[in-house]
């Protein structure tokens, strides 16, 4: 539960930042991005994130969050070693690599 309450509230504070709130000299890219993904959760683009616009953001991120755990959770018993993890993320700058060579 803790765990949650955190992880809300830290989308809360991203979308914050994503709206374009964050400090005045932020990086080009750091703005790009956060203006990106307001422009993603602005479902009805009327320059506005609504509260369920929001929820609905955050409900998508938490999808991808599990998503991403299950393929780490290699042996599938719910949980992820630090072994599995490092196994992953090898396995994705390899791809990545690879990719940016095709």
């Amino acid at each position: 539960m803790k765990t949650l309450i955190i992880l809300v509230a830290s989308f809360g504070l991203a979308t914050v930042v994503w709206a374009g709130h964050g400090h005045e000299g932020s990086h080009d890219g750091k703005r790009h991005f956060g203006n990106m993904m307001f422009k993603k959760m602005d479902t009805d683009n009327d320059g506005a994130i609504s509260v369920r616009e929001h929820e609905k953001g955050l409900q998508k991120m938490l999808e991808r969050r599990r998503e991403h755990f299950s393929k780490m959770d290699t042996d599938g018993d719910g949980l992820v070693t630090k072994e599995e993890a490092r196994e992953f993320h090898s396995k994705m700058r390899e791809k990545r690599q690879k990719d940016m060579k095709n």
